[in-house]
């Protein structure tokens, strides 16, 4: 739904693995994967 418009995605939280079964956690690659570009950590 974004593409192409002027709106970013982001996220509020970021783990520093890159990969990996932490619960309740996300990783760069799945917000990668959703399109994320911004995060605040």
């Amino acid at each position: 739904m974004l593409k192409g418009s002027r709106v970013a995605l982001g996220a509020q939280n970021l783990f520093s693995e890159k990969e990996g079964a932490f619960t309740g956690e996300v990783s760069p690659t799945m917000l990668l994967d959703l399109g994320c570009t911004y995060v605040i950590l």
